[in-house]
């Protein structure tokens, strides 16, 4: 799991650092609750670990607004602090903790604690591997979107109709990422998919199938047809352009398409033809 520690002492923030990483985490440290608010926008952290003292934003105030990012992934949030006091512990669960340790650290009680969590994470993912939507963007997700194109391909080899599968992916996506965090990238995203269906029918079909790539069906549609649609959608997002601060960031995409039915009427050949080669680009059914 990718782990963020916000603690003001350096000491403590090491020992954590070192025994997560031990235990095969990926971990980033914060000093300071700006610093902290910094990386959690930029990046979708499954754990935190806070401590209350921290300079310009502290650890409750921090918690809170973690909580009001809009993310589709849950952050398992815990407390690790000196606080003990019974008011410390329920103002940090009423600002949206999950859990509290004291300090000193307890590596073997930590250790317990993040297993508790990261059983809830792990249900998470499996409610959203289950569901037919991406969350972000509202489109259908790979899963679904595989199980009607097998049944759609049958029917078409069958019935002898053409048709045309479509990839849009955004080239740029893992740049943006690094360059300028999760949000932004995720803003691009969102904006693609508001754009793609407007150039098609009733009967067309978008999925968001990866972090940084759509599949668009276009049944009973030649793939010399399809020429069209791919000249419309570059130009329309290519004026697409969100803000990361003052930075404008415009989408790079990439259009791909593959006609059926083929030779080898395989769906899941066809899809695997389309879909990016990046290790980066997970289903977006388990993400």
């Amino acid at each position: 799991m990718r782990i963020l520690i916000a603690d003001s002492n350096v000491l403590f923030a090491r020992l954590v650092r070192l025994k997560l990483e031990k235990w095969g985490h990926k971990v980033d440290t914060a000093l300071t609750g700006a610093e902290a608010w910094d990386l959690a926008r930029r990046n979708n952290y499954r754990v935190m670990i806070l401590d209350w003292p921290l300079e310009v934003i502290d650890g409750g105030r921090l918690c809170r607004q973690v909580r009001n990012l809009d993310r589709g992934r849950y952050t398992y949030i815990l407390f690790y602090s000196e606080r003990s006091d019974h008011e410390s512990v329920m103002e940090a669960f009423e600002a949206g903790t999950d859990d509290y340790l004291f300090k000193p650290f307890n590596p073997l009680i930590l250790k317990l604690r993040l297993k508790t969590g990261k059983r809830l994470l792990n249900l998470e993912d499996e409610l959203l591997s289950i569901a037919s939507f991406d969350p972000q963007t509202g489109l259908i997700n790979y899963e679904t979107f595989a199980r009607f194109f097998r049944t759609h391909l049958a029917g078409a080899v069958r019935f002898m109709e053409s048709g045309t599968l479509m990839s849009v992916r955004l080239v740029n996506y893992r740049d943006v990422f690094e360059t300028h965090g999760y949000d932004a990238a995720t803003k691009l995203m969102i904006e693609i998919s508001r754009i793609l269906p407007t150039h098609l029918r009733a009967a067309d079909l978008v999925a968001r199938v990866t972090d940084d790539s759509y599949f668009i069906l276009l049944p009973q549609t030649p793939i010399e047809n399809a020429d069209t649609v791919m000249q419309k959608l570059e130009a329309d997002i290519a004026e697409i352009a969100v803000f990361a601060g003052m930075t404008e960031i415009r989408a790079s995409v990439s259009i791909d398409h593959a006609g059926y039915p083929q030779e080898v009427a395989d769906p899941d050949q066809i899809m695997a033809h389309l879909m990016p080669s990046e290790a980066s680009a997970v289903r977006r059914s388990a993400n």
